[in-house]
């Protein structure tokens, strides 16, 4: 990666710790703190429900949604849990 962008003359372009997966690393690091964030959420909320949903991508994959959200102080604050994928696509 580290050559497109020296060859388009990209500005800001990082020089030190970089590496073709960084990408990978920074959505980690994102999901870590979303994992904290929702633990903090589900200690202060008075109620939790959770449900899932079954639904359809636009190449036929099946895909099962788990989602939640919590009720404090009269707050409905809705948070994603997982997409789990259940069955493989459509063939001809």
């Amino acid at each position: 990666m580290r050559f497109p962008f020296k060859l388009f003359k990209v500005k800001n372009y990082p020089n030190k710790h970089w590496c073709d997966n960084i990408g990978w690393v920074m959505v980690e690091v994102l999901h870590s703190i979303v994992v904290q964030v929702m633990k903090f959420a589900l200690d202060k909320a008075n109620v939790f429900a959770l449900s899932c949903n079954e639904f359809t991508s636009i190449d036929n994959y099946s895909w099962l949604s788990i989602h939640g959200y919590t009720i404090q102080n009269w707050t409905k604050d809705p948070m994603l849990l997982s997409v789990e994928h259940l069955v493989d696509g459509f063939t001809m």
